[in-house]
């Protein structure tokens, strides 16, 4: 029969194996999330994060960007929806911000099948 004492020492044991299988859990999760991702090296996002917040800085709204309804309370006015309504211009600003940090180029599959339908 173990003591009281082995039983503890048996209990830790298990216990920090159970961490350290966790943590290598963890870890493997999180390089299964990312297989198929493309890579990134840090200089590109770092041009990234810098291209949107130089997009972020000279952001600017007009009262017909939003789709609003007021809502009267207690001699007060409260704002009671709010819909932004330019998401297709503002996804086209962020893209020319992009392209201006970037050089994109086409994938060799889009320039041959613009080169067949050329031919064609």
């Amino acid at each position: 029969m173990e003591t009281k004492e082995q039983l503890q020492i048996k209990i830790d044991t298990l216990e920090s194996q159970i961490n350290n299988l966790t943590h290598e859990l963890q870890r493997e999760r999180k390089v299964l999330e990312n297989v198929n991702k493309p890579v990134m090296s840090e200089d590109v996002y770092s041009l990234l994060e810098n291209i949107m917040r130089d997009f972020t800085d000279n952001l600017t709204f007009e009262e017909g960007d939003f789709d609003w309804e007021p809502e009267f309370y207690n001699k007060e006015v409260q704002l009671n929806y709010i819909q932004f309504q330019n998401q297709c211009d503002m996804h086209d600003d962020i893209m020319r911000y992009i392209d201006r940090g970037f050089n994109v180029k086409q994938e060799e599959v889009e320039l041959i099948e613009s080169k067949l339908d050329y031919e064609s």
